[in-house]
């Protein structure tokens, strides 16, 4: 059975993207464009993991991942944020002492999946 993977991105092109190389490697996929609506998807979906970019629209995405740390539902769920806005080092989201990894949005090597296997085997 496939993981489920809650992908986050309030571009299209970038969850088409992002969809295609979960899916090759075995992860169901699905999809909010929004923070409300990811909230409301992590609750009802319950996936393995998230992925979600950090410019969001009506919440961004540290303000998502406090909610989901604060929900008992949702609180062991990892959260990968993925940004176009970084330089080529890994950096971090750290907010109210929770912190989570951040990737830029690049998805031609191997770096990606190994972060998604490394939290969702």
């Amino acid at each position: 059975m496939a993981k489920k993977i809650l992908v986050v991105d309030d571009d299209k092109d970038a969850i088409d993207v992002i969809s295609l190389r979960l899916t090759s490697c075995g992860y169901d996929v699905i999809s909010a464009n929004d923070g409300r609506e990811a909230i409301e998807k992590a609750k009802k979906e319950l996936p393995g993991l998230i992925i979600m970019d950090i410019v969001l629209p009506e919440m961004n995405g540290a303000e998502v991942a406090i909610c989901l740390k604060q929900e008992p539902k949702t609180k062991h769920i990892p959260i990968i944020f993925l940004t176009g806005m970084m330089g080529g080092e890994e950096e971090l989201v750290q907010e109210e002492g929770l912190q989570w990894p951040i990737l830029k949005k690049s998805f031609e090597d191997d770096r990606f999946i190994k972060e998604v296997r490394k939290l969702l085997p």
